[in-house]
């Protein structure tokens, strides 16, 4: 990326869904003067997760874990944002 000297750097203020004063997503937003556009930079760190399913069949695991995965990241993302 090409950014002009002139480059403006906005933080974005995030709440944490940790007890604690972390974040969960540290964000970095840049305006380039010479595109006129603006790009964040997300970053996202999680503690472990883990998820359980049961299934019948072993070949269906790869589909139920990723799916319980995505939707634990999406609720986190969702909240933090």
């Amino acid at each position: 990326m090409r950014t002009s000297e002139s480059s403006t750097i906005f933080t974005t203020p995030t709440l944490s869904l940790i007890p604690i004063s972390m974040s969960l997503i540290d964000t970095k937003t840049i305006y380039n003067e010479e595109l006129g556009l603006f790009e964040m930079t997300a970053t996202l760190t999680l503690p472990a997760i883990t998820v359980t399913r049961s299934k019948k069949d072993k070949s269906d695991f790869k589909y139920e874990i990723q799916r319980a995965f995505t939707d634990v990241v999406e609720q986190v993302i969702e909240g933090e944002l």
